[in-house]
């Protein structure tokens, strides 16, 4: 997932779209990943797997999100 991310921000920083890429970034991570993380760790009980599986689903939605911007883009 991680090397996903890493072609498309490539991709955006090269279409100009940095800007929605970054709020891609704030929503996955401060708004989803950390309250699910939360969520799994304490809620569920599942300990540091609950962690990771948080991470792992803002990472997931942050790739989809990523996707999104380049295929919109005004090539």
């Amino acid at each position: 997932m991680d090397s996903i991310v890493t072609v498309t921000i490539g991709v955006i920083k090269g279409v100009g779209k940095q800007a929605q890429a970054t709020v891609a970034y704030v929503v996955c991570f401060y708004l989803i990943s950390v309250p699910a993380s939360f969520y799994f760790c304490f809620n569920l009980a599942l300990g540091l797997r609950g962690l990771y599986m948080g991470l792992s689903t803002g990472l997931v939605i942050l790739v989809a999100a990523l996707i999104r911007i380049v295929w919109k883009a005004d090539w």
